[in-house]
């Protein structure tokens, strides 16, 4: 069920955003770098492809209640709701802040094999480029895997 607020508050937060979207404007001739202009345009995208997300899988639940649900196609089209959400999402980064993403080699497993992948810590949105990569790039179904046996204490990492 969505969170009712939810919509209030992207609403709420899309306002606060665009004031500052809108001063900033106003003070960007006088600097050439418009960071804050930057982030508060990926701030308001970044809240309204959340809101669309959320009203998507919403949709999805809608259309297949949990009695008669086929949960192959149902994972399916989450990862493709995912997929799309995170690729809009990196091209606003990439258009708003110039991120980009470079891989070192192709992924050579077959599609149904494990795959396993090790990533250096990038800084914010790394996360969100692995999940990215995994899902649309690459055509892999994320899950989670607990490693409580491995270390004794409880750390979640991608299987």
């Amino acid at each position: 069920m969505i969170d009712p607020l939810w919509p209030v508050i992207v609403l709420t937060c899309t306002a606060l955003f665009g004031a500052v979207l809108l001063l900033a404007l106003l003070v960007a001739p006088l600097s050439s770098r418009r960071r804050v202009l930057r982030l508060s345009a990926l701030a308001i995208c970044y809240l309204w492809i959340d809101l669309a997300l959320v009203a998507g899988c919403w949709t999805l639940w809608l259309r297949q209640p949990t009695p008669r649900r086929d949960e192959d196609r149902w994972r399916r089209r989450h990862a493709a709701l995912l997929g799309w959400a995170l690729r809009l999402l990196l091209t606003l980064a990439r258009l708003f802040l110039g991120y980009e993403v470079h891989t070192v080699e192709e992924v050579v497993a077959p599609g149904d094999a494990p795959l396993i992948v090790l990533a250096r810590h990038a800084g914010p949105g790394d996360s969100v480029t692995l999940v990215q990569l995994l899902v649309a790039a690459y055509r892999r179904s994320r899950r989670w895997c607990s490693r409580r046996r491995c270390s004794g204490t409880r750390d979640w990492i991608w299987c």
